[in-house]
């Protein structure tokens, strides 16, 4: 298991100060912030200038991806020649601007601002959801008095139901409205809004009822307190005991950069990793809440059909199995079917195994057939459920048309046929039977898994590392966060071995070295290595796709190499 990172402050991603875009524009402002002098872009305010040149501001109110407001106060600073603090959020730079964001008159007013905020706030912070990635504690701790004044009752509301994927903490509210402005900014929801006045003010739906938002996930991670929970992950586990690998989102063409937490081996929370090329600081409900897939109906074993029945086995008996059948058939009689959800590094393998024993080689994009990989639903969510479609298509430029492969199938062209993936439905499945031989390479039981002559357990992409293309051409890496709890292993490596079984050389088998042969040769990928992708990821340029109707093909941190011998 590499080396994993203790939880991320998830109200930013980047802990307590804001992750922001690089300032754009020829800076042409000169500003001096405590003592050190920058040029700036002219339209930028003092807050981002600081930020951007690792100068922390305290602040509640502001984030990058919303438009500031600056009602928190939190972030007042002394601008030399002006008579009063004010925010630096909203004031942008001048020239010859000169800032102090830690005077005498600051760090008082900051105290005074905390003091403020802790008024009516209870002192749950042992039960409360946010515990440990909490901007009121940080900044309390660094910024706070240590002491209350405080001798009245607390102004206390009622907790909020938001249906089966939120939850409200009034009482933890700051009014700092960043769940608002999310909402109709960035979604385009009207169904929060603010409330009364004064001591009364209120944050909540116009008429008490759900949100329908496909963002909800969204509004607790720019939540900066623990006002707004998730429930999938409420009390599940303390932040301070994750850990965190930076990943992908598997479930659409999107690809939004995210971190995998993990809890005791097992996947605790999905949330969405700062990225401006793809996600900006944000991902949908569907890949947040929707990880139960990742264990249920899981293959755990390798398995071999016996006299009509598939009963566990080896994985020599069943990797012998395989390379006997298809060695067997090699020569125009062998075929496979891809999944477009397959790792670029998955997909090279599988077309060297296909393309070496002389067969032909189809993808499976779902059910419905291909769909734009571009085509959205909503500013992030893409139609298209497949997340690594563009980069089947950059690794293999001569698919043919899966129907014309099972046309080939039904009219007994083809006897062994090999399936990557999870995919293929029912109706597809059902005219595998006139195969000899049906080899199953999944994470999942799948209508094909029944199917199957022999079956082998692939790894979920938690369990491994790769890369994908997104929607939009932008390639990124993501990463093992977890162990493979079963005797599964990843398809890499199952690759890697049934292409010596069949005699087809000495193939790599852990991601990096593969993607590195893959930057060796022509392509979208030519110069690129496994060490030289950003940690955002980097666009790649794309062929126009090419499908052929009939034809037949011929012709760096790396993994320990898991043991699959028996």
């Amino acid at each position: 298991m590499p080396a994993t990172e203790r939880s991320l402050k998830a109200h930013m991603g980047e802990g307590t100060t804001s992750f922001i875009h690089p300032a754009t524009g020829e800076p042409a402002v000169s500003v001096n912030i405590d003592g050190h002098q920058f040029r700036v872009p002219r339209d930028i305010t003092i807050m981002e200038a600081a930020l951007s040149h690792g100068i922390e501001i305290p602040h509640f109110c502001y984030h990058p991806g919303l438009t500031p407001e600056g009602n928190c106060r939190m972030c007042l600073v002394e601008i030399a020649g002006r008579p009063k603090l004010e925010p630096s959020c909203i004031i942008p730079v001048g020239d010859d601007m000169v800032v102090y964001t830690n005077s005498e008159a600051v760090v008082e007013a900051r105290r005074a601002i905390m003091e403020f905020l802790l008024l009516n706030h209870p002192l749950d912070c042992p039960w409360c959801d946010k515990a440990g990635e909490c901007m009121l504690q940080d900044n309390a701790y660094r910024h706070g008095s240590g002491r209350t004044r405080h001798q009245m009752l607390k102004h206390t509301w009622p907790v909020k139901d938001f249906g089966p994927k939120l939850k409200m903490y009034m009482n933890r509210c700051i009014q700092c409205t960043r769940c608002v402005r999310f909402l109709s900014e960035v979604d385009g929801g009207e169904e929060f809004s603010l409330f009364q006045r004064g001591a009364d003010v209120d944050v909540g739906t116009y008429i008490s009822h759900s949100l329908a938002s496909n963002y909800q996930g969204c509004l607790a991670d720019v939540c900066p307190v623990g006002a707004l929970v998730t429930k999938p992950f409420l009390y599940r586990a303390r932040v301070f005991y994750l850990e965190s690998q930076p990943s992908v989102c598997p479930l659409c063409s999107a690809g939004c950069s995210i971190y995998v937490d993990r809890y005791f081996n097992r996947v605790a929370r999905l949330r969405p990793r700062p990225n401006p090329e793809v996600n900006d600081w944000w991902m949908c409900d569907r890949g947040r809440f929707e990880t139960e897939w990742i264990e249920e109906e899981r293959i755990v074993s390798p398995a071999l059909r016996t006299e009509g029945t598939l009963a566990d086995g080896s994985w020599q008996a069943a990797l012998d199995a395989a390379a006997t059948a298809l060695q067997a058939a090699r020569g125009g009689k062998v075929g496979g079917i891809i999944s477009a959800g397959a790792s670029c590094e998955e997909i090279y393998l599988f077309n060297t195994l296909i393309r070496g024993l002389a067969g032909h080689l189809s993808p499976w994009y779902g059910p419905g057939g291909r769909i734009d990989p571009a085509a959205k639903i909503d500013f992030l969510y893409r139609r298209d459920p497949n997340a690594n479609t563009r980069g089947l298509e950059a690794v293999v430029t001569d698919l043919v048309e899966l129907d014309s492969l099972l046309q080939l199938i039904e009219g007994g062209g083809l006897t062994t046929l090999v399936v990557l993936g999870r995919g293929l439905d029912e109706a597809t499945a059902g005219r595998l039977a006139g195969l000899e031989q049906l080899i199953v390479i999944s994470s999942h039981r799948t209508p094909a898994v029944t199917e199957a002559t022999v079956v082998l357990p692939g790894a979920v992409w938690v369990e491994k590392n790769g890369t994908y293309v997104n929607g939009d051409g932008h390639l990124q890496r993501f990463n093992r966060a977890v162990d493979i709890a079963t005797r599964a292993r990843p398809e890499t490596t199952i690759l890697a071995r049934l292409i010596e079984r069949c005699g087809l050389g000495t193939a790599p088998h852990d991601p990096a070295s593969i993607f590195n042969e893959l930057g060796r040769q022509r392509g979208p990928f030519a110069g690129l290595s496994w060490e030289q992708i950003p940690p955002n990821g980097c666009r790649i340029e794309l062929q126009p796709r090419q499908v052929e109707a009939g034809s037949s093909g011929s012709e760096a941190t790396s993994d320990p190499r898991p043991e699959i011998e028996e």
